[in-house]
């Protein structure tokens, strides 16, 4: 039979595999079930549950990556499973992945509020990044449900003494603070629920409260009808409707600087345009920074695009972006889409990923944890992980034209190849640019279309432009954050 397996030279079918695989497990012998399920996956009858199965023994295994791709192949064919959901989520938790693991879980509870497992190790994973407020919604939904095993309740409690024990240290800390995750929950028995079989461990979160922006009642007018606020690490989030008196303006602020407009976003789309231009089917692009999700639903466009990490230091950009998903088409939804919570730089120097394509708009080089970006340094890195024949996109805010000289110059040290177009506004000599830095002469080829529409142009950068070094920052001397968000002369952060 053409979809049979033999075993001691009978004759087996996908489902007598899974059966006997499933008395391998009942009698522990791991190997020998799994053998069997790979046997059976390899038939086209096999049935949904021995992908499924596939994924718990890997898990268990703790092989990630084929755990993850087999609960993908289930969820395919049985998206409504919640177990499933859920254990993938776990997968990317275990794997140190507990922004990815967040977006599971969420989704999950949008379809079953009640489901305690995703309640409970959301508000685990949100406390171990210190967003204790998350924690304790979570918990305080899981409470009040009934008929909750008493082992969930006893952990819960728990969880939730830690919680209030963290967040009263850590106003009684000033400046550096080091979130602590609780002894207890680190050396705890593993909770089980449902076939759930992993063990789950707590690491140290640290992090440095940036202080927010004095209070400024005629900054505040910007922001219009408030839609979310929260503090963060990197300063207040806030997004508002309205925002500048304009009304349906949706404006995403960090303090008083606002970030991104759901009314223009040209430059955000053509960086997007830009990162997307030479690749092939298959491609993995790399996007620092999510902010509105412009950039990222233009990489999502392409076809070609099989896989976007989005590398977003601030969790609290997460929640504001799903404001903007009637504008972004969704991208924190789209199933492409890897989230990781980290500083840019460091990601570029400790991942072993390399991509077609990398594509980064992140805050003003003043910004004391965005300024590395904008550096010699920062560009070296992003070449290194870039595959042959792949493109570095680059956009900024430019309050002049030496700003503008500084970093053509600091990408020209690096690439090549390296061409800019400036979205100028009324305010002369300010603006925003994007730019790109590859192997390939792109003006020279027209790839990106006709050169007129496209604005793309190559750079004649004067010689005496300055390159920007981690070591000089020359680019935060003649960065006027002031003057590129109007505000007094005065204002600091």
């Amino acid at each position: 039979m053409a979809e049979d397996k033999q075993l001691n030279g009978v004759d087996l079918t996908a489902r007598e595999l899974v059966a006997l695989a499933q008395a391998e497990l009942v009698r522990g012998a791991t190997a020998d079930a799994l053998l069997k399920i790979k046997n059976a996956l390899l038939l086209p009858s096999c049935p949904p549950v021995a992908a499924a199965m596939a994924a718990k023994l890997y898990a268990s295994l703790r092989l990630f990556p084929e755990a993850q791709r087999h609960y993908q192949h289930y969820l395919n064919m049985v998206p409504e499973a919640i177990l499933e959901t859920f254990e993938l989520g776990m997968t990317y938790k275990d794997a140190g992945e507990p922004d990815q693991a967040l977006l599971i879980w969420g989704r999950l509870l949008e379809r079953k509020k009640d489901y305690v497992p995703a309640l409970f190790y959301k508000a685990l994973v949100l406390k171990e990044l210190g967003d204790g407020a998350g924690a304790r919604v979570c918990l305080d939904l899981l409470s009040k449900l009934p008929n909750v095993k008493k082992h969930y309740q006893d952990q819960a409690r728990r969880l939730r003494q830690e919680v209030d024990e963290s967040e009263r240290k850590d106003r009684q800390l000033p400046g550096h603070v080091v979130t602590a995750a609780a002894a207890t929950f680190a050396t705890a028995a593993p909770l089980r629920n449902e076939g759930e079989s992993r063990l789950w461990s707590t690491p140290v979160v640290q992090g440095t409260q940036q202080p927010l922006a004095p209070p400024r009642e005629n900054l505040e007018s910007r922001f219009g009808s408030v839609l979310f606020q929260r503090e963060s690490d990197y300063g207040r989030i806030t997004v508002g409707n309205d925002a500048f008196s304009q009304p349906g303006k949706k404006v995403l602020f960090i303090n008083y600087r606002d970030m991104c407009h759901s009314d223009f976003h040209e430059s955000e789309d053509f960086l997007g345009v830009v990162a997307t231009a030479f690749l092939q089917p298959g491609s993995r692009v790399l996007n620092l920074g999510l902010g509105c999700g412009f950039t990222a639903a233009k990489i999502l466009e392409s076809p070609n695009v099989a896989l976007l990490d989005i590398v977003e230091i601030n969790p609290v950009m997460v929640e504001a972006c799903e404001v903007f998903a009637g504008d972004n088409r969704g991208v924190i939804g789209d199933k492409r889409v890897h989230i990781h919570f980290a500083d840019g730089m460091e990601w570029l120097r400790t991942t072993d990923r390399n991509y077609e394509a990398i594509a980064a708009d992140v805050e003003e080089p003043t910004v004391e944890h965005a300024s590395a970006l904008f550096t010699v340094e920062f560009f070296k890195l992003a070449k290194c992980k870039l595959k042959p024949g792949g493109l570095f996109a680059f956009w900024a805010i430019y309050t002049s034209q030496e700003v503008v000289n500084i970093l053509a110059q600091t990408m020209r040290t690096v690439f090549e190849n390296v061409g800019l177009k400036l979205f100028s506004t009324p305010r002369e000599g300010f603006g925003q640019l994007v730019m790109y830095g590859s192997e390939h002469p792109c003006v020279q080829n027209d790839v990106f279309g006709v050169t007129e529409i496209t604005g793309l142009r190559d750079l004649s950068v004067p010689a005496e432009s300055e390159v920007n070094t981690l070591a000089n920052k020359t680019l935060n001397d003649r960065f006027k954050i002031n003057e590129a968000f109007l505000f007094p002369d005065d204002y600091r952060e």
